[in-house]
């Protein structure tokens, strides 16, 4: 898969949250050791920041994840790290 257009597709994920009031202030796709097929999806956002444990967290951008992305799209995304400081 092409990163821009992985790009786009994690982008629709984003502007669904947008709705919701919730927006980032950072999202970012890092190959994972120079790969051009795995990814890292590092996402900083302060109401993150209100769920008990980091996992929590996850699991809410993980589960938006699938529910929006495709099979195809969600073998490029090899993990979700959430920033804590840019």
């Amino acid at each position: 898969m092409d990163k821009k257009l992985l790009v786009t597709e994690i982008q629709k994920v984003v502007a669904t949250f947008k709705v919701e009031d919730r927006t980032f202030d950072f999202v970012c796709l890092e190959p994972i050791h120079g790969s051009e097929t795995s990814f890292i999806l590092n996402i900083k956002a302060n109401w993150l920041n209100t769920y008990s444990s980091c996992y929590e967290a996850i699991d809410l951008i993980v589960n938006r994840l699938y529910s929006i992305l495709d099979k195809e799209t969600l073998k490029y995304i090899n993990r979700v790290y959430i920033v804590d400081e840019i």
